[in-house]
């Protein structure tokens, strides 16, 4: 696979932290998760990292 210019990849994050934003206005409970380990719905530095593992994967760069 050929290697993405660093402008493109920053670019696709870009629109994917968009996304993310997004999808919490149109869902107030989306980390509100009444099972997990923090019910306070403030997504953990683990919480975002997996997020940005599933998203480089899905852009072929993870």
């Amino acid at each position: 696979m050929p290697r993405r210019s660093s402008s493109a990849v920053v670019a696709d994050l870009r629109e994917y932290v968009a996304r993310l934003a997004e999808q919490s206005e149109d869902d107030d409970d989306l980390f509100m998760d009444p099972l997990s380990d923090n019910p306070d719905g403030i997504p953990t530095g683990d919480d975002i990292a997996a997020e940005l593992e599933e998203f480089l994967r899905e852009q072929g760069l993870g």
